[in-house]
């Protein structure tokens, strides 16, 4: 149980990471007339690029047209509202009624269907993962004894992601999940240490909230897994009781765009199979992939 809620903690502290993350943004640092020096703060920006320009309060108040980039910095000029040092960028137009928004959509040729910086509502691709995984189970002996196994496990999938809302995207995938732990313990009525070797069938389906909609995107999320064993064997459990199952998931991490086109996901998820008197396990794994419009 220790080891589990180390685990959580670790988990929940890698998603505050990510939120903490999303507040980094470009920003006006100069403004002169219509011009306006910008501090990029990672964003890939290209000439002719546009963005709306948010006062503290999160309003847009300008639109700005990039013209020279220029290591992390870039050279702007405000098209329609006023420029203020301090003000943060965001791509891309979410659909509104003020003058700035409804100029921004005449300007940009779209954008009123709030994608940010993706050009497209849905992307699928493949990811890979590796993963640490552990349980901890209670062995048949009189009196009974435990024991704690660990150990790693790859998997590959397909996922597909999709915009709901503004900010929130659905992620399903399918594809194979590893889960393999052993210990040094030799298990009753065996000659070999506690082991269990399980092969899933994934089935994945998660809610993400996305902090930003730039060409670097952090999130948090939340969902379950679907998992049916492919294949299975292990001395420390009864194969007959490996059986379909769902595991709950805690994830974050961020979609890292390479063009308007085309990003890499990276993620790192805490899972936790349901509870059982004798058996308790749980995995960590980190994720990256490739997404393409669907």
């Amino acid at each position: 149980m220790g080891q589990i809620i180390a685990k959580f903690r670790f988990a929940v502290l890698v998603m505050l990471f990510f939120v903490g993350a999303s507040a980094i943004a470009a920003q006006i640092t100069k403004v002169k007339g219509k011009g306006v020096l910008i501090s990029l703060s990672g964003e890939a920006a290209m000439p002719g690029d546009k963005y709306f320009l948010l006062n503290s309060a999160g309003k847009k108040k300008a639109i700005v047209q990039i013209t020279k980039v220029k290591g992390g910095q870039a050279l702007g000029r405000v098209t329609a509202g006023k420029a203020e040092v301090g003000m943060n960028l965001v791509r891309g137009g979410s659909s509104g009624s003020s003058p700035v928004a409804q100029s921004s959509r005449r300007e940009s040729g779209g954008g009123s269907l709030g994608h940010g910086y993706l050009r497209s509502r849905s992307y699928w691709g493949p990811m890979i993962g590796y993963g640490l995984d552990s349980m901890s189970v209670d062995l048949n002996t009189s009196p009974v004894t435990s024991t704690s196994m660990t150990g790693s496990a790859f998997s590959v999938n397909a996922f597909f992601d999709y915009q709901l809302f503004e900010r929130v995207w659905f992620r399903g995938a399918v594809g194979y999940q590893g889960f393999n732990v052993k210990s040094s313990t030799v298990c009753p009525n065996t000659t070999a240490n506690c082991n269990a070797n399980i092969s899933y069938l994934d089935f994945t389906f998660l809610g993400r909230y996305l902090f930003t909609d730039t060409s670097f995107r952090p999130w948090a999320g939340a969902g379950f897994d679907l998992i049916f064993p492919a294949s299975k064997s292990s001395t420390a459990l009864d194969s007959g009781s490996i059986n379909t199952t769902g595991v709950i998931v805690l994830t974050a991490g961020f979609d890292w765009s390479i063009n308007q086109n085309m990003y890499i996901p990276v993620s790192i998820e805490y899972g936790l199979f349901p509870h059982s008197s004798s058996v308790n396990a749980d995995w960590i794994t980190g994720r990256i992939g490739i997404a393409w419009p669907f």
